[in-house]
Order: structure tokens, then C-alpha cells, then sequence
């Protein structure tokens, strides 16, 4: 079981995600803003992040941007369900840029997401194994 912490300006599809999540048996907490989402950060990191793209106060590029710079690691996915084709691509590479792991399109599947969670999960447990200096090839 991991901890989630999933960031949605959008109290539906928070509530949707997170009984996605907790369904299949992970642990989770959910905010509805950057600040929120920061805050959380310091009391109870979490294994996996899963945020929102297009939010106001603090959208998810300003999101993983400040999560990246106090931590490398843990495994970011950025959502969004803008349905504009080009802009959608922009926010994706944009998200990447600035440190996500992962990007997803709203809607999605249950299976989708929790098979996405395990995944980088996954990722990040054999780069936690691999001796100093070695990295994993790319698939």
C-alpha cells in the first residue's frame, strides 16, 4: 500500500480519484490547492503525487516546480482534462519539463490510474535499488 497525496481543484474529481485509489488499497490524502498540497508535503510525504494541471492560486507546473526543488524522488503524475488537443499537449509538455514523471488525461479508467501509480511506483523501487552511479536503461 502507498501513500497518495492528489491535488484537485475540483471536489468531484477528487472524490472520484480517491476512491480509485483507496480501492486499490493505497493510502490517501487529498488537498484542493497549491498550498494545501505544500503543506501536506512537510507534515506526511507521500509515496506518489497526483495532481491537477490547470488549477487557480498555484496551477500543477507551479505545483511540481516547487515540489522538485525540495524533492527529486518521489513520483509526480499531472492530470488534465483540457479538451483542447494543443493545448492538452502543451500542458503535458510543460509538466514534464518541470519534473513530472507521469501525465494523464482526464477521463480515465480506475484501472488506468491505479495501474499508473503502480508503475512509477515500481520505477522508483528499482532505482532505489541500483547501486550509485548505475542507472536504469530506458524502456
Amino acid at each position: 500500500m502507498a501513500s497518495i497525496l492528489l491535488i484537485d481543484d475540483d471536489d468531484l474529481v477528487l472524490t472520484a480519484m480517491r476512491s480509485m485509489l483507496e480501492f486499490g488499497g493505497h493510502k490517501v490524502c487529498s488537498v484542493s490547492s497549491g498550498p494545501a498540497a505544500m503543506k501536506s508535503l512537510q507534515q506526511d510525504p507521500p509515496d506518489v503525487i497526483v495532481t491537477d494541471l490547470l488549477m487557480p492560486e498555484m496551477d500543477g507546473i507551479d505545483i511540481i516546480r516547487a515540489i522538485r526543488a525540495i524533492d527529486q524522488a518521489t513520483p509526480i503524475i499531472a492530470v488534465t482534462g483540457d479538451v483542447q488537443m494543443t493545448r492538452r499537449s502543451d500542458h503535458f509538455s510543460s509538466a514534464k519539463t518541470a519534473g513530472a514523471t507521469e501525465t494523464l488525461m482526464k477521463p480515465f479508467r480506475a484501472s488506468v490510474l491505479c495501474n499508473l501509480v503502480g508503475d512509477v511506483l515500481r520505477r522508483r523501487a528499482k532505482s532505489d535499488e541500483a547501486p550509485p552511479g548505475e542507472t536504469e536503461p530506458s524502456a
